[in-house]
């Protein structure tokens, strides 16, 4: 054990985090390793990484070694010899071991018989201790594959290496089937054959089902050397675990299979074995008239497509908050999960706003938490605002900081946030990554994968692209895309507007905005699933007018429906946006006493004509202005 001394410090007794699996990505549970204790070994569940036990290590001390490098097999001659092994040896195992199972891991005795499987049991307790498989070269017994079933481990006795013939490869050599079927290990052929061949009609050829000798994840190596034997069947069937270990050896082995005869069994399963320990061979059988042709990653044949679709439609769009009831019905319930959606509005139009009203519905509507990249606003500023408006209380309006502090120390007010800040598992609802945009898709990143962010705002996107080439911005627009899709989520682009052309109407006036307004590169509104587009007239003479958003869509992928989405209207003092027809028929007299206060005093006639010249301007005295920290 002392070559793996430093990482075995760190484990328990029980479930570990894999170190092999860690490398490659997976894992992320940390309980895949089973450590049994020093001295006893562990074993990986998922990728058969293995640290024997001192007892193994003395019967065959070379077979683990760490830094062997297994080498390129480039004749089919290349296999070596644990120890020789003769006929001898052979008699002597068959006359001490038996091919009885006496029930273990289901398995029947015929099947044991026909791939000549041998077990040998505890003296005392009468389980099995160990499964013997016989390796074969040339079809002839050159040695065994042993297993040792708890802890976990294997070692050869005779010949061993990747030009060995696959296990079952003897048996079903002059086969005249048309299918053959590759598990990842023996217990998994031996089973898939049984469960075949017993809901086959009598008087058809058995079906083959072979694995390799040395694992699943070296399977390719040994699959290249039998080619030529393999390509005589019509159709070659990978059955690996249904794990992300296996779909990794699957991808490996196609590549060193003959091409257009690859097709794959789709399990529910994890293995071949624990259906038959269930006493599932119906479904396995239904699993094998279900194979599909393999087809490489990110390919989808169109036989796949009734199950892709399923999902499709089975998964709940992400609602909208009441204020938002028009926009809501018009994409159909809400925002699709694992896309982008972009809003678009000019400058001072009161984007922040609106995004924070839509963050607070949801991180309270959401199961998992949202990510947001606030580039504008500090923290504490930003906890500010999310405060009033889910306390319906403006506090940047109050004048004094005694004022604000007196507020937002009032226990009720404590009592109030907290539902905002966190569920009622006391886990946070939402994360804030800071203004600093570097490494900013590392930590978005982590928002997603470590820490299960469904939505990404990030407000506003300019601040982050403001820097970047067009080549750059496009580059980044493709890392959204690809994020959203395989992860399944959402990202959300609050967008600033180009300045607005010259002799045209102001946005800021209400001009009417196209998604191609987006200040920064095309790939920006291209790549969004949504686009959302929001106009307002923050200097119209009418207190409604000048506080009215007015929503339109201008794509929504899936639905098609473009145009109009309604009017929202944004009550000051509240600090809280409503549906402006729902909220001016419950307060039909909304904002009259503001445009009676703000109606300015009608000018006195001068005489002067259009053309005539004015007299000069009188001097104004500039009242001093006294600045506070208010």
């Amino acid at each position: 054990m002392s070559e793996h001394k430093d990482w075995l410090d760190g484990l328990v007794v029980g479930k570990n985090a894999c170190k092999k699996c860690r490398e490659k990505g997976r894992d992320n549970a940390g309980d895949n390793f089973h450590y049994y204790g020093e001295g006893q070994g562990g074993h990986c569940k998922s990728c058969d990484y293995t640290i024997p036990s001192d007892d193994v290590k003395k019967q065959s001390s070379s077979s683990y070694s760490k830094k062997a490098k297994p080498e390129r097999v480039t004749q089919k001659t290349d296999y070596k010899m644990e120890s020789e092994y003769g006929l001898k040896d052979w008699k002597k195992v068959r006359a001490e071991l038996s091919h009885n199972p006496h029930g273990f891991r289901s398995l029947p005795l015929a099947v044991c018989k026909i791939y000549d499987v041998l077990h040998e049991f505890h003296p005392s307790t009468g389980e099995v201790v160990k499964q013997y498989y016989a390796t074969t070269v040339g079809y002839k017994v050159k040695g065994h594959k042993i297993k040792i079933i708890e802890p976990k481990s294997f070692f050869f006795k005779g010949a061993t290496g990747n030009a060995l013939d696959l296990f079952g490869q003897a048996i079903f050599r002059n086969s005249n089937s048309k299918d053959i079927i590759i598990t990842g290990g023996e217990l998994d052929a031996i089973s898939a054959y049984w469960m075949l061949v017993s809901k086959q009609r009598e008087g058809y050829e058995p079906i083959p089902c072979v694995s390799p000798c040395n694992g699943e994840g070296g399977a390719y190596k040994q699959l290249q050397l039998h080619y030529e034997w393999l390509n005589r069947f019509q159709r070659i069937i990978l059955c690996f675990d249904n794990d992300d270990a296996g779909r990794e050896a699957t991808e490996k082995a196609v590549k060193f299979l003959p091409k257009g005869k690859v097709y794959i069994l789709n399990m529910d399963r994890n293995d071949p074995n624990e259906y038959l320990e269930n006493k599932d061979t119906d479904s396995f059988w239904n699993a094998y008239w279900r194979i599909t042709k393999y087809t490489p990653s990110g390919i989808t044949s169109s036989i796949e497509l009734e199950d892709k679709m399923l999902e499709y439609v089975s998964v709940p769009r992400i609602s909208l908050p009441p204020f938002a009831r028009v926009l809501q019905k018009m994409l159909v319930g809400g925002f699709a999960v694992g896309y982008i959606i972009n809003i678009l509005a000019a400058s001072g139009v009161g984007k922040s706003t609106i995004v924070n009203a839509m963050l607070i519905h949801l991180a309270k509507a959401l199961p998992d938490p949202v990510g947001v990249v606030s580039l504008e606003a500090s923290e504490g500023e930003y906890g500010v605002n999310l405060a009033s408006s889910y306390c319906k209380k403006k506090i940047n309006l109050m004048e004094t900081v005694e004022e604000k502090l007196a507020y937002l120390q009032q226990e009720d007010n404590i009592v109030k946030r907290k539902e905002l800040w966190q569920n009622e598992e006391g886990d946070p609802n939402f994360y804030i990554v800071d203004a600093d945009v570097e490494n900013m898709q590392e930590k978005i990143e982590y928002l997603v994968r470590g820490l299960g962010c469904k939505v990404i705002v990030i407000d506003p996107l300019q601040d982050i692209l403001d820097e970047l080439s067009s080549e750059d911005q496009a580059k980044w627009m493709k890392w959204e895309k690809d994020l959203v899709k395989k992860e399944q989520v959402n990202i959300i682009n609050i967008s600033h507007a180009r300045k607005s052309q010259s002799g045209a109407k102001a946005n800021s006036r209400g001009a009417e905005l196209n998604e191609e307004d987006m200040m920064g590169h095309s790939s920006i509104f291209k790549s969004g699933g949504i686009n959302i587009v929001l106009g307002r007239d923050k200097e119209a003479d009418n207190y409604v007018d000048r506080n009215t958003t007015v929503v339109r869509v201008t794509k929504a992928r899936g639905t098609g429906r473009t145009g109009y989405a309604g009017e929202w209207l944004y009550v000051e003092e509240e600090d809280q946006l409503y549906d402006k027809g729902w909220y001016l028929n419950k307060h039909p007299d909304f904002g009259n006493d503001r445009d009676n206060k703000e109606k300015p005093e009608p000018k006195e006639k001068t005489g002067y004509s259009k053309t005539a010249k004015l007299p000069p301007r009188k001097a104004v005295a500039k009242e001093k202005v006294i600045e506070t920290n208010n």
